[in-house]
């Protein structure tokens, strides 16, 4: 733990024992969600893909053409500017790194399929005179947070969630119905492809109900009070948080059924 949430955690414990008494379930509640938040602040992630493209191009301008492609960076070389590159290497790697991002490979078209290879300055000049041009491939080595989060979102859920989510809101669960991860709340920014990913939900509800179909229920979240939102990377339109969302910044805009076959 950081120097500043430690002394944060000591204060906050000391100001707690005014309240309850220290073995009390108010006190250790209070005090679990507190260091579970501190733990949240501190989280290392990975910056902003958008963000981390424009810093690179800001600071080596001769890399003219940096793409975004599948959450990856994709630097292309060519005959200009390889020498520059390879001379500034140690560098770019360094502010990528601290911006979250690491050097996963090289990658070249061959005439028939892309192929990879891993970083080395021979290899790339090697392969520039051969086929022309490479992409140098970095990708994220932590949770890539959004820094311009959309203003409204999306949750869908199986209808026989949807009363206590209306009481008591979206709370972060350990698993998503697809995968295993910390405690998250899932969201989307298009409303489409929550609709058509609700189909591939099917196979996870309780085959011992007897149901012909299910309805799914889509919430409009109002993202305003969420802090930090994070890119699902298994999702294309997906992404994610680690707070609860109150009730009140939800509303029920659509019901949709699905078969079950």
């Amino acid at each position: 733990m950081k120097l500043k949430h430690l002394i944060k955690s000591i204060l906050y414990e000391q100001e707690l024992k005014t309240l309850y008494y220290e073995d009390s379930p108010e006190y250790i509640e209070a005090l679990n969600e507190f260091n579970i938040k501190q733990l949240y602040e501190g989280l290392i992630m990975t910056h902003d893909i958008n963000t981390s493209i424009s810093i690179i191009k800001r600071k080596f301008t001769f890399l003219n053409e940096i793409l975004e492609s599948n959450n990856k960076i994709k630097i292309k070389l060519t005959n200009k500017n390889t020498k520059q590159f390879n001379e500034n290497y140690n560098k770019i790697e360094q502010l990528l790194n601290n911006l979250g991002w690491y050097n996963s490979n090289i990658q070249y078209f061959d005439g028939i399929k892309i192929q990879s290879e891993i970083y080395n300055n021979t290899t790339i000049s090697q392969l520039i005179i051969k086929h022309n041009f490479v992409y140098i491939m970095f990708e994220a080595k932590y949770d890539i947070e959004i820094e311009n989060k959309p203003e409204i979102m999306y949750h869908n859920t199986p209808e026989f969630y949807s009363d206590k989510i209306k009481k008591y809101g979206l709370t972060p669960r350990t698993k998503n119905k697809r995968y295993i991860y910390p405690p998250r709340v899932y969201l989307c920014d298009n409303i489409n492809s929550l609709i058509k990913i609700a189909p591939q939900l099917i196979k996870y509800i309780n085959p011992k109900l007897k149901i012909e179909s299910i309805n799914f229920d889509i919430f409009e979240v109002n993202t305003k009070h969420i802090s930090r939102l994070f890119k699902d990377l298994n999702f294309k339109d997906g992404f994610y948080t680690m707070e609860n969302i109150h009730y009140k910044e939800l509303t029920l805009i659509k019901i949709i059924t699905i078969p079950i076959n």
